[in-house]
Formats: C-alpha cells, sequence, structure tokens
C-alpha cells in the first residue's frame, strides 16, 4: 500500500488565461492586408480598433503596445516602406495578433519551493511558490507559478490573477528578464526565448539553494522540436530572472535536479545521461558538468522502462531524500524514493521496493494517461508536501511523514 496520502487539493487548468502572441504569415500575406487597409474607409477601420480594445483589452497587459510591437514586425517584413496612419496600423497589428491560451492542453509537473514573501500567516503556515508547465496549441511548453499556504494539514491554492504578463529571454547564454514589481507571482509566465527551446520550455526544478546567491536555481528542458537541452535559471526572487547555457559530459539530457548546497566544494546534480539510470554529476561553477557517476539503475518491475528523479534531493539527518519517478509495463509513471549518503551522493543508501505513489483509477486519463510525476516536493514539519502532475492534465497533492518514508526504505 502506498505510504503517500493524497489531499483534498487540486489545481485544473484554465484556458482563460491567455497572452496575445505575434501571428505572421509571411510577406505576401502582411502586403495583401496592408493593402485592402488602405482601401477601407476610415470609419470602418475606427470601429474595427474600437471593437478589439473593447473585447481584448481587458484579457491582455498592455494590449496596445503588444499590438504596435506586432504591427512593426509585419511592416519590417515590406520592402518598399508602407505607411499607414495610427488607427490603420493597429488594425494592421491586431490582424496579425492571436491569443494563445498557455495551458489549454495541460497543466503538469509543479516544482515547490519557499515563497520569497512569508507575511501575514499564522505561526505554523508556510506559503509555497511553485513552478508549472502549461502546455498549449502545439504542444508547446511555458513556464508559469502558482502560489499556495501549507498550514495544518491542509494545502490551499491561491488565486492566479489576470491578465498574464508573458516575458521572454532572447539569449540562452545569459539573459535576464524582469516581471514589473506590481505582478502577481500567478501572473508571470516564461516564454520561450531563442532557438533552442523555440518549441518550449519544460519541467523546471527548482533548487532553493542554502546560504548562497541566487536563492533559487532551477534546470529546466530546452526544446526545439528535435533536440533537448539542459539550461539554468536563477532568480533572487521570482520576478527577476536569467537564464543561462550548461555544458559538459553531466549536461546532456532531461531531469537534472541540483543539491541544494555543495558537497565539499563542489556543486552537485542529478542527472540521467542514459535515459533510463540515475546519476551524479559534479561541477566547479555550477555550469561545465563533469562525467556522472551512475547511483541507481532499475531493478523493480514498475520502474523497468526507465528511471529518474521527481525533483531536487532534500537534506534530511539520515542521507540525501530524493523521489524518484519509475516508468512500467503500460508506460505508467509512479513516483518511488532512495536516499542518498550526504557526504558521497554516489552512494545509495536505501531505496523503496514499491512505489510511493501511483496512479489511481480516477487519476489515469488525461493528456498523456497513467502518470503520477513531480519535479520537486517541500519539507515542512516533519512532512514531505508533494505535488504531483496527474496524467499530464491537472495537478494534486500528496504528503508523507518524512520518519515513516525513511523507515520504509530498504538498503539495495
Amino acid at each position: 500500500m502506498p505510504l503517500a496520502h493524497r489531499l483534498d487539493a487540486a489545481l485544473a487548468p484554465d484556458p482563460s488565461r491567455v497572452i496575445a502572441q505575434p501571428y505572421l504569415a509571411g510577406r505576401e500575406r502582411v502586403a495583401s492586408v496592408a493593402a485592402r487597409l488602405a482601401e477601407l474607409p476610415d470609419e470602418a477601420v475606427i470601429a474595427a480598433a474600437a471593437r478589439v480594445r473593447a473585447d481584448f483589452g481587458q484579457r491582455h497587459d498592455q494590449l496596445d503596445a503588444s499590438i504596435e510591437a506586432h504591427a512593426g514586425a509585419a511592416l519590417g517584413l515590406l520592402f518598399d516602406g508602407v505607411r499607414l496612419d495610427a488607427v490603420r496600423r493597429f488594425v494592421l497589428g491586431a490582424t496579425f495578433t492571436a491569443e494563445y491560451a498557455v495551458e489549454a492542453a495541460a497543466l503538469c509537473n509543479p516544482s515547490a519551493m519557499t515563497h520569497p514573501d512569508q507575511s501575514g500567516l499564522a505561526a505554523d503556515e508556510l506559503r509555497v511558490a511553485l513552478s508549472l508547465r502549461c502546455i498549449g496549441e502545439g504542444h508547446l511548453s511555458t513556464l508559469g507559478f502558482v502560489s499556495a499556504v501549507i498550514g495544518g494539514r491542509s494545502w490551499r491554492f491561491q488565486q492566479r490573477r489576470r491578465p498574464l504578463i508573458g516575458a521572454r529571454a532572447t539569449d540562452g547564454s545569459g539573459a535576464d528578464t524582469t516581471f514589473p514589481a506590481t505582478s502577481d507571482l500567478g501572473q508571470r509566465i516564461l516564454l520561450p526565448g531563442d532557438a533552442d527551446e523555440r518549441n518550449g520550455i519544460e519541467d523546471a526544478r527548482f533548487t532553493e539553494m542554502s546560504g548562497a546567491a541566487p536563492r533559487y536555481r532551477a534546470t529546466y528542458t530546452a526544446y526545439d522540436g528535435t533536440t533537448i537541452r539542459p539550461r539554468l535559471l536563477e532568480t533572487d526572487d521570482l520576478r527577476s530572472f536569467r537564464m543561462g547555457r550548461l555544458r559538459g559530459p553531466g549536461a546532456q539530457n532531461k531531469g537534472m535536479a541540483l543539491f541544494p548546497r555543495r558537497i565539499g566544494d563542489l556543486h552537485a546534480a542529478l542527472v540521467r545521461v542514459d535515459n533510463e539510470s540515475n546519476f551524479v554529476s559534479y561541477s566547479s561553477d555550477g555550469y561545465d558538468w563533469g562525467t556522472p557517476v551512475p547511483v541507481q539503475r532499475p531493478r523493480e518491475t514498475w520502474e523497468l522502462l526507465q528511471l529518474g528523479n521527481c525533483g531536487p534531493p532534500i537534506e534530511t539527518p539520515q542521507g540525501w531524500l530524493v523521489l524518484t519517478h519509475g516508468v512500467g509495463p503500460m508506460r505508467t509513471y509512479c513516483i518511488g524514493a532512495i536516499l542518498l549518503d550526504l557526504d558521497d551522493p554516489t552512494r545509495t543508501i536505501g531505496s523503496l521496493r514499491e512505489p510511493l505513489l501511483e496512479p489511481a483509477p480516477a487519476e489515469r486519463e488525461g493528456y498523456v494517461p497513467n502518470v503520477v510525476y513531480s519535479c520537486g516536493a517541500i519539507l515542512h514539519r516533519s512532512t514531505l508536501w508533494i505535488p504531483y502532475g496527474i496524467s499530464d492534465s491537472r495537478i494534486g497533492v500528496a504528503t508523507v511523514e518524512v520518519a515513516e518514508l525513511v523507515s520504509g526504505l530498504r538498503r539495495p
């Protein structure tokens, strides 16, 4: 019987959460639309602009600025310097703008961390920030956020404000992205920024660093439609972000997760370079990762196909507690756990023989069936709180007492 206990807490995808994206269709189409606009009577164009502002102005942050940017991009495709008056330029920009529902297809794979703002809480409460993988049309993944409050035995998701505020970094070698100071965490959406991630930002795993700056570091998967690359995200406040590339033999696949402190003088990370086993890799600077050392290979039936982590290691007096995922028959994803030595995390102390959490009958249906999967749990008052994706469609929460979990681990 699984050790984890499910809570009555859920977060479902909301298709009304939209951003305004450019919708360009090539130079010839832009030229034909501009020509048609030039011939329309002023009253028709003015009415069209008014309708756009009335229908969409409350759905988007700074709609006029977005439409102006899209108009500039469209007109920049033309060679003959077409000039339009302000209202026609606005309608042209709106014609080459489309709403994109960031989580219309799925909402999944949360990663939990301590929220930067702990004000206004009761003594036993903790405010948590979660990153979310939001999947929309075309299986494009963006990175969203939500807040929650842990109190007693309950987990309460906080309301996510609108409109959304989208931002992107344009240079994966180290770009800064800052959201407005007045924005709420739930409004912020990190969008793919360059060619390496044009098909998505996937499965961020946030680590709250122990006594180090920046406070939070996260690895995520950049996907260009063919190739996957691990990337780094750094932030002190979950408002200003810096993206960077990772390199070396330890940074070659999905599912990289950082340890929250150095081990000796080195940074450490869980990696999976062979597509099926858990390894540990070390780095002197946190960017260039060395040759991985295996720590866990598939051995149980529920992890027969492959293993990976379900988020960053959590330090306990007994060792590094690592949630894992295993994939078995019928491509069913389950969550397990292992314990690694504090001083030498390449040494496995114990592992669960049975899943900590497996898809319940009501959790089997979704965008990707038969999946429970997390990108990071959080420890609070001796309880491990595990937000998890349910069949890549919605998010649930489970808990387990750390002492009970550790006592259930068996030596390899």
